[in-house]
């Protein structure tokens, strides 16, 4: 089994970040790069160079030499402005039309808070933005919402494998129930054409006046896409835990996520869960098995 190789690119510490870097490195199938951007080329250095620890962010490297090495690209609140990274986005896009996997996650350096509406990465994301420039530092943004949600799980939702926490569809309803209220979005006008919508606010609208949308899967050309607009779904690991849940919401809706950008052959459209990790002897197991149609929903009496 090859393991999944992951380049992980971050703009600034946060819990978000800190939750998803621990859970993949932990992840025995995750092959993980993993970039934190603490400093740029124009920051006052007081020091020789060769004194620096910080290496300048690699950048020809990733996005020219090994870009497509890698199975999933995720952008964390990347800031791609001053990293000299904006003549790569085109490659970025053509590595996901080709077949590869963009995940974006919110916050302020993300989707239009980013500037990403005036870049080629707009082609491949699952949302799509306006094309306006990155937000000033200190000022209010529009496209930034703080307020505490639960997200709904649409129709979509209910039967894609990315939200499949459990796969009975009332228990899977009635887990994201349970969870943790999140803090904030990022607006955005509308889902890409096509995309599944997946969680939704539950009260905020987007530009076409259907929910605002929190989680958007879409395929692009030959690859996926995948759009988090919230940097706070870390509340559905160690909050959750704090509140007599097992905290393992977090770390099975990244699985999930990860296993359907990379069309991992375990997420095919029939799928069993068995009611216990081991067994003892002659101790009967219940197994549950879905199948599935190419769209996700349920197949009947196949």
């Amino acid at each position: 089994h090859d393991r999944v190789r992951v380049l992980h690119l971050c703009g600034r510490p946060s819990w978000d970040q800190r939750f998803l870097r621990a859970m993949l490195r932990r992840d025995p199938n995750v092959d993980l790069v993993s970039f934190f951007i603490l400093r740029t080329e124009t920051d006052e250095q007081p020091w020789s160079r060769d004194e620096l620890s910080l290496i300048p962010f690699p950048t020809y490297e990733i996005f020219e030499e090994q870009l497509r090495s890698f199975d999933l690209v995720i952008f964390q609140n990347f800031n791609f402005a001053p990293y000299g990274v904006e003549p790569f986005l085109p490659g970025v896009r053509d590595y996901v039309e080709g077949g590869g996997a963009i995940a974006m996650i919110g916050g302020d350096l993300s989707f239009a808070s980013g500037g990403y509406g005036l870049t080629p990465l707009r082609d491949v994301l699952a949302v799509d933005l306006p094309p306006t420039p990155p937000a000033m530092t200190g000022a209010a943004d529009p496209e930034l919402t703080t307020d505490t949600f639960k997200p709904r799980l649409t129709d979509e939702g209910r039967s894609h494998p990315v939200t499949s926490l459990l796969l009975d569809p009332r228990e899977n309803e009635a887990r994201w129930a349970k969870l943790p209220p999140l803090e904030g979005i990022n607006r955005v006008p509308r889902a890409r054409p096509g995309a599944a919508t997946l969680l939704t606010h539950p009260t905020l609208k987007s530009a076409d006046g259907k929910p605002a949308p929190v989680l958007v899967a879409s395929d692009v050309g030959k690859g996926r896409s995948l759009a988090l607009l919230t940097d706070t779904a870390w509340h559905w690991g160690l909050p959750a835990a704090g509140e007599g849940d097992d905290g393992r919401a977090f770390q099975r809706f990244w699985e999930n996520a990860i296993r359907w950008l990379v069309r991992d052959p375990a997420l095919t459209l029939l799928r069993i869960e068995l009611d216990r990790v081991e067994y003892r002897r002659n101790q009967p197991p219940i197994a549950r098995v879905r199948a599935m149609h190419g769209d996700y929903s349920s197949a009947e009496n196949v």
